[in-house]
């Protein structure tokens, strides 16, 4: 969470909070990640994101990210459940300034266990817009079509094995007509 002074709400967020929460968990070597956000161009399915989850993936030892963007009407998850309990408490007060956000969000939730807020500054958003823009092949697909990103469902992120002449990318990238897509790392270049 972080106050408007700090940052926007686009992609270099959202990719840096992903990052961010992968990095910061308690996540094992090799281990399986699975996430499920709505397809939201701006913010969730979009090469920025794509690029912080190929990162991740390789500088945090995993192996294989699996990024699910649910369909226009079907987007009801339990972010939302916690944005409206959010919201139901914040009506009750008079909210002014981040830290008083801050409280209130954590105080939000009195059934169970209080929500975990990470008070976020410019220093830790990272710029994967930037180093993801010289990367032809997050706007371009193995078979030369401009990525529609708008129509991706799944994204897979993994290691794999190919054909040495499809190794020449650096980050191979296959789309299909139905709308995944797999970002692998080369094995045996």
């Amino acid at each position: 969470m972080w106050p408007e002074s700090e940052g926007r709400r686009g992609p270099n967020e959202v990719a840096s909070c992903l990052f961010d929460y992968m990095k910061e968990g308690s996540l094992q070597s090799g281990k399986e990640i699975h996430m499920f956000s709505d397809n939201c161009g701006g913010q969730n399915c979009n090469r920025y994101v794509a690029f912080a989850l190929w990162f991740a993936r390789n500088h945090l030892s995993l192996s294989k990210i699996t990024h699910t963007f649910l369909g226009k009407g079907h987007t009801e998850t339990e972010n939302d459940s916690i944005h409206a309990t959010i919201e139901r408490a914040r009506r009750r007060l008079e909210l002014y300034t981040p830290d008083q956000w801050y409280a209130a969000v954590r105080a939000a939730r009195v059934s169970k266990q209080p929500y975990k807020v990470k008070e976020m500054t410019a220093k830790d958003f990272v710029d994967f817009k930037s180093v993801s823009n010289n990367m032809k092949n997050l706007a371009i697909g193995d078979d030369g079509q401009k990525i529609m990103w708008s129509r991706t469902r799944q994204l897979f992120v993994m290691e794999e094995d190919r054909t040495p002449m499809q190794s020449s990318l650096q980050q191979p990238m296959v789309v299909s007509p139905e709308g995944w897509m797999c970002i692998g790392e080369t094995k045996g270049s």
